[in-house]
């Protein structure tokens, strides 16, 4: 079994995530992609895609913007390095992820308030500079960005909704990554008001776990495609999957 490392934005996306039963340090969650954890299992839908099954893999996850305290508590951020914008947070993500034992590297991001693809540029940039630095990590390193955000892409598999948690069917918008404020509509879609984190967490990932790939491949072609593209064209090669998302 090949053990991923999973960096994203934020704590819905993420999961509830489970203790860790081997030697990996005491403070670090695992989040296996059979159990919580949107972002997980995309992943692992755009895999089995490419012909791997659940059982080839485990993911470990943690929040990017808690990648360097995470660092610091597995005493690995002694230089500077670690603490300097993307090129530090992919060093200390690195640096995590061989801790773990992991093979291989997941980094999703939010487009936010940014032009789309501008945090994927900065991010592949580090990529690029640490492979000619021979970080051994670097080419097995995956890099998404969800424009505007991760909920756009709940909202380009909506018919999933209703297969995860019942109630009427959603019409996913014609242009979801164009939507303004997708994440307004996915709480309201969810009836998220006041609900915990980790039950909006839960959510999430049981309509991830649902998601149809082929439309969201269609219908957010824009951020996921690539995304489903660098799965498989930087990690599919571990699991002898090779060639584009289609």
């Amino acid at each position: 079994m090949i053990r991923l490392f999973l960096a994203v934005d934020g704590g819905r996306e993420m999961g509830r995530g489970v203790r860790a039963h081997d030697s990996s340090p005491s403070w670090w969650d695992v989040c296996r992609v059979s159990e919580d954890g949107a972002a997980a299992r995309l992943v692992q839908r755009v895999l089995e895609r490419g012909g791997t099954t659940a059982a080839d893999f485990e993911v470990c996850v943690e929040k990017f913007p808690r990648i360097h305290q995470s660092a610091e508590e597995a005493e690995l951020s002694a230089t500077e390095t670690f603490r300097r914008g993307y090129r530090g947070k992919l060093a200390a993500t690195w640096a995590l992820a061989k801790t773990m034992k992991c093979g291989g590297v997941v980094v999703l991001v939010d487009t936010d308030r940014s032009e789309p693809r501008t945090r994927w540029g900065e991010l592949n940039r580090c990529r690029e500079e640490a492979v000619v630095a021979g970080e051994s990590l670097a080419r097995r390193t995956a890099i998404g960005e969800a424009t505007r955000c991760f909920e756009a892409w709940i909202l380009g598999t909506a018919e999933s909704i209703h297969l995860a948690l019942g109630g009427p069917p959603c019409a996913a918008p014609s242009a979801a990554e164009q939507e303004s404020d997708p994440k307004s509509l996915v709480e309201q879609w969810l009836g998220l008001d006041g609900r915990q984190r980790s039950s909006v967490a839960h959510m999430y990932a049981e309509v991830c776990g649902r998601a149809s790939i082929s439309q969201l491949l269609t219908r957010c072609s824009m951020s996921f495609k690539p995304f489903a593209d660098e799965v498989i064209g930087r990690l599919g090669p571990m699991f002898g999957v090779v060639g584009p998302t289609t």
